[in-house]
């Protein structure tokens, strides 16, 4: 009885921590997934982008209106 009580136990324990590990192991794989997703929406677009003024042209950087966007790169910053 003893014996058939710890063997059950022991199982139940294999089976639960099964579970949990393959449940943490989803988990990891869906957020280097989303990673990788965002990675690739963002792209590689390094340039730095400067807005000035009030305008009628979409900044970029904060969707607000202003006069002038400038990219590209400077010696002069």
């Amino acid at each position: 009885m003893k014996r058939t009580l710890v063997l059950l136990t022991a199982i139940i324990i294999c089976i639960v921590s099964t579970i949990a590990f393959l449940h943490s192991s989803k988990k990891t794989e869906y957020n280097i997934l989303m990673q990788n997703v965002e990675a690739l929406a963002g792209g590689e677009n390094l340039t730095p982008v400067h807005c000035a003024g009030l305008g009628c042209v979409d900044c970029p950087i904060n969707a607000v209106k202003v006069k002038y966007v400038v990219s590209g790169w400077s010696f002069n910053e």
